[in-house]
Formats: C-alpha cells, structure tokens, sequence
C-alpha cells in the first residue's frame, strides 16, 4: 500500500511517520495556530500508515492534540461522514485517545458520532476505551442507542472486551438478545482431540496423524529423527500434496537446517507454479534461510535483484546469512526498495546490514530510519546501529523516546543517552498509565540504574 507522505525533512513527513523528533519539535517550538494546525490534522484526517494492524499512531497524534489544544470538530466530522476510506478508524482512535485522557470534547464528539453514519466505528473506538485502557466511555443513552441498532456490526464488536458486555447487558437488557445471538455464532463444535504424537512413533505414524492442531507437536518430535528411514519419510512428506503432513515435515526439516530438499526448493520457488500458495512458500523461504551460508548464499546473490519468490527468499538469506563482501549490493537494494516502497524488503536489508556490521552503513542507516514509510520498521534499524555504530544509535535513541512505535520507545529507554530532556521523559513515561508496560518498565530500570 503506497501512501503519499511528505518529505521527512517537513514537519507534516515527521508527522506522517510518526517520528520522535516530529513530536519534539511540537512540544519544543508548537504550532501557530490556523494553518499549521492542519499539519496534524492531515495526518489525522489521511491515515498515512503503511500497515494498520502494526503501525500505532493515535496515542501519538493524541498527545500531541492535546499539547496543541487541537480542534477536534473536523476529527469528529471525519467519523461521522462514514467513508470507508480508513482514516475514519484512526480518527476515532484519535479520539478515544484524547478521550481516556480526560479531554471532555473528545469524548463529546466520539458518542455524538454514534447518532451519524458512522456510528459503527465511534462504538469500536468507545468500546476498545474499556478493552485497552479500563475506562468507560459509553454512557447508558448510548447502550440504549446501540441497543437499537440490531446490526450485525454491533455483535462483531462483541468479540472485544467479552466480560464489558456481559455487564453492559445488566444496564441495557436489549443488548441481551445481541449477545445471545453472538454467543450462539461463535460457539465451539465439538471435536474430538487431536492425535497425540508420541515418541514411540515411526515417523511415517506420525506424518499420518498430523493435522493444524497438533502440527507443531508432530514437528517437534520428528525434529529430533536423524535417521535414514525418517528423512526419507519427512523428504517424501515434504515433496507431497498432503498440505498437513508436507507442513509438518517441512518444519521438521527446516528445524535440522538439512539440505536434502534443497534442489525440490530451489525448483519450486524458481518455477512459481500456480498451485504454490503463500503460506507454502514462505514455509519453503523459511527452510532456506536455515540452511548454512555456504548453500545458500550464492542462491541468495544471484536472486538479489530477481522478482518474485526467489527475490524474497534472497532477502531473507541475506538478513540471515550476509557476509562483510555483500555490504554494497546490500545498500543498494536496501536503497531501491525505499524507493519502489518494498518496506518489508527494504527491513531485511537492514537486518543483513545489522549482520555484517561495518560503520559504513551507519549513513544509510541513519536515512532510513528518518524515511523509511513504515514505522515498525525503525526499530530493525535502530537494532543494526547498535552493531555498526552504537553512538549513532544511541543519538536516534533520544528522539526514540518520543516516537510512535512502542517498540522503538522501549529501545529509546534502553540505549538513549542521559540528559536533562531524556531524565524528564522517562519519568513522565514510567507513570504514564496508558503507556505500554513493556515501556513502563523499561523506563523504570533505566531510571534506576547508572
């Protein structure tokens, strides 16, 4: 998904990424107000994320709405006009942020928004208040208005924050009924066990017995078969239709990095044929990036600049396996990547640059952590400074502190050098009881140590 962002030389591209220094700069020097506040409001209104199921931005546009006393009219309005586009979603995020925060205005125009059409994402944003944070935002006019919805939108919600409702049904018992129609959805056919692989097992038994819900068990225990008749049985396994069995044999081999699959592996990703799904192919890039170096990495140089399978199975060879005479090819592609916006390409070239270590790469590094597109992508980058040039990392690591990802703060936490500013932020942020406790506490030991 290619997104429009602005340089990250701007205030609204350090907006758009979610930068550290983004927000900073706002709580160092704030924003006039009229037209620079539609700085955050476009990042608000015109969701710049890359991927929305790991990339965080509300608590961090609700911050700094609040240090800027953001209008929040405009954030309500994109709710209500339902327009499916998806920044209505990070909008009532937004505000369901600023709301558990005590921002009354906010928490005005998110139950407002549920007399709109877009009521639907006001009532997940209000609910998740409770799930995420344990604040109650929906007030009982609202379990009335939700009440008489009856969609099928409100029993989807119902999956979020189970016991919340089962207590909401005491205040509005026209939920009830809602709910008893979910429960009865979402109910459990009973199935008998699935086939518990013992060691006893030839690893043909066990190849048969495998299905999704025992698979990781199975490979377990073929994992640790080193003879001719198991292989044997786990290649033939793995070069089979079965999916469950070929899965499983899969992982067993992958796990004792064996080569025996490796011209079937190299036939099938080259070859790409039309029955090989994704998840078959990414069991087979995983099985090559666990063989040693010397089979696979000139695989993985010749594939570099291919399309398709064999390019992605580079990719993570290379972040596995690179050696210190690949750093060029590996810069370069980590720079075309950036540029064709190949994020999850670009963040295993980062990992292969972390791997070989050399402080020339501390330049590209640094560029790519101010503009990579995909913020969960920083803290690859962040990681492979600390091998190629720590003082470089711990510099980034102050502004990290601010930064929209909570694994990129926790990493700020770890290495950021000491000041006055940093002292200050970690202890705003070890009592932060919306923050992320894996932060909380790593704020809380850094505090405490030297």
């Amino acid at each position: 998904m290619i997104r429009d962002l602005d340089p990250p030389e701007t205030l609204r591209g350090q907006l758009q990424r979610g930068l550290g220094r983004g927000y900073l700069h706002v709580q160092r020097h704030g924003l006039d107000h009229g037209a620079d506040h539609e700085v955050l409001l476009h990042c608000i209104l015109h969701d710049p994320r890359w991927d929305r199921q790991v990339e965080e931005r509300a608590s961090y546009y609700a911050g700094l709405a609040l240090l800027l006393d953001l209008d929040v009219g405009p954030v309500g309005a994109a709710i209500e006009t339902d327009a499916r586009e998806g920044s209505e979603l990070l909008a009532a995020d937004v505000l369901m942020e600023m709301a558990v925060r005590g921002h009354a205005r906010a928490k005005s125009a998110l139950r407002n928004a549920l007399h709109s059409d877009g009521w639907a994402h006001a009532l997940r944003a209000l609910v998740n208040a409770e799930w995420s944070h344990g604040t109650r935002l929906l007030m009982r006019d609202d379990l009335s208005l939700v009440a008489a919805s009856r969609s099928d939108e409100v029993r989807s919600l119902m999956s979020d924050a189970p016991s919340s409702w089962r207590e909401w049904v005491s205040t509005e018992p026209r939920l009830q009924a809602l709910l008893d129609a979910h429960t009865t959805q979402n109910e459990t056919v009973w199935r008998a066990p699935a086939p518990t692989p013992d060691t006893s097992m030839s690893a043909a038994e066990l190849l048969r017995i495998a299905e999704p819900r025992n698979a990781q068990r199975v490979a377990n225990v073929l994992s640790r078969r080193s003879d001719a008749r198991s292989i044997e049985a786990m290649m033939d396994a793995a070069r089979a239709e079965g999916e469950a069995a070929r899965r499983v044999a899969c992982r067993a081999l992958t796990a004792q990095a064996h080569p025996g699959l490796l011209g079937h592996v190299v036939s099938s990703l080259s070859m790409e044929p039309a029955a090989l799904t994704a998840a078959h192919r990414a069991e087979l890039v995983r099985y090559l990036a666990a063989l040693p170096e010397g089979l696979t990495l000139p695989l993985a140089r010749d594939w570099l600049n291919a399309r398709g399978s064999v390019a992605m199975a580079a990719e993570h060879i290379f972040a596995r396996h690179a050696q210190p005479e690949d750093r060029e090819r590996v810069e370069a592609a980590l720079g075309q990547a950036l540029i064709e916006d190949d994020v999850y390409r670009a963040c295993s070239m980062v990992e292969a640059l972390g791997g070989i270590g050399d402080s020339r790469s501390a330049g590209v590094l640094t560029d790519t952590f101010v503009g990579i597109p995909y913020a969960y992508g920083r803290h690859f980058v962040l990681n492979a400074l600390r091998t190629c040039e720590p003082r470089v990392a711990e510099t980034l690591a102050n502004e990290a502190l601010w930064d929209c990802q909570g694994e990129v703060r926790t990493q700020g936490a770890h290495w950021a050098l000491q000041d006055d500013e940093t002292r200050a932020r970690l202890a705003v942020l070890e009592r932060d009881p919306f923050e992320r406790e894996d932060f909380r506490r790593a704020a809380s030991e850094r505090m405490a140590g030297p």
